[in-house]
C-alpha cells in the first residue's frame, strides 16, 4: 500500500507541474561567458505549453532569457539521454523592430542579428545557424533570430549565443533561447516533482502517526 501511494504522488506530481502552461524562463546567470563556465540548463526541462517553442507538449524544453548582454558569449551546457534524439536551439525576441514586435516579446529597438555554434562539452565544434527564414513564433517578423536544427547522441553538449558574424553578444542586447532536447513523447522530471514527492512523503508520515 504504501509503495502504491508513492507511486501515486510520484505521477499526480509529474502530471501537474509538466502541464502547466508557460514555465518560468531560466534567467542567463551572467558567468557563462567561457567553455569552463557554461550554465547547466539540465534539470529545467519540461514538457508545459508554449507557443514559440516547437512541439512544445511533446518534447521536453527549457526557455533562457538574457535580458542584458555585456560584450561575451554566452554557454549553456545541458545531457542528451538517448541516440538520435531531436535537438532544437531557437533564439526569439534578439531582432526587434520597434513598432513591430514578434510573438511573446516587447516592443523595443534592438537589433542583435544572432548566431549558434553547437559544442561538445570538450569544445569540439559540430554545427552553427545564423538566419531564420522560416517564420518562426517569436520570430516571425524577422529572418534574424538565429535556429538551428540537428540530431544528437547521447552524451554532453555546449550551445554558445553569439552575434553574426561569429562575435560576442553586444552589450545591452537581451533575448530567449528555447532549447528541445529528445523524441516526442518523452519522459522528464519536471522541475517540481522533488519537491511534491517530498510533500507526499510528510503527508504519508502523518497519516500513519494518526492512525497508530
Amino acid at each position: 500500500m504504501i509503495r502504491k501511494l508513492l507511486t501515486s504522488t510520484v505521477v499526480a506530481g509529474t502530471m501537474a507541474v509538466s502541464g502547466l502552461a508557460n514555465a518560468l524562463p531560466v534567467a542567463s546567470n551572467g558567468a557563462n561567458d567561457s567553455l569552463g563556465t557554461a550554465q547547466d540548463i539540465n534539470g529545467f526541462f519540461d514538457l508545459s505549453a508554449n507557443p514559440q517553442v516547437e512541439d512544445a507538449t511533446t518534447i521536453p524544453h527549457v526557455e533562457i532569457s538574457n535580458r542584458s548582454g555585456d560584450d561575451t558569449y554566452d554557454y549553456y551546457f545541458f545531457s542528451v539521454l538517448a541516440d538520435n534524439s531531436t535537438a532544437i536551439f531557437d533564439i526569439d525576441c534578439g531582432f526587434q523592430d520597434l513598432g513591430l514586435p514578434n510573438t511573446g516579446c516587447s516592443d523595443q529597438d534592438n537589433f542583435f542579428d544572432s548566431y549558434l555554434d553547437l559544442y561538445t562539452s570538450g569544445g569540439a565544434f559540430i554545427t552553427s545557424d545564423d538566419d531564420d527564414f522560416s517564420g518562426d513564433p517569436g520570430s516571425e517578423n524577422t529572418p534574424f533570430d538565429a535556429l538551428l536544427r540537428t540530431t544528437l547522441d547521447i552524451g554532453d553538449y555546449v550551445i554558445r549565443v553569439g552575434a553574426f558574424p561569429g562575435v560576442e553578444v553586444p552589450d545591452e542586447a537581451s533575448y530567449i533561447l528555447n532549447v528541445s532536447i529528445g523524441t516526442p513523447g518523452t519522459t522528464v522530471a519536471a522541475p517540481g516533482v522533488v519537491m511534491l514527492f517530498g510533500l507526499g512523503l510528510l503527508g504519508l508520515g502523518v497519516s500513519r502517526r494518526r492512525t497508530r
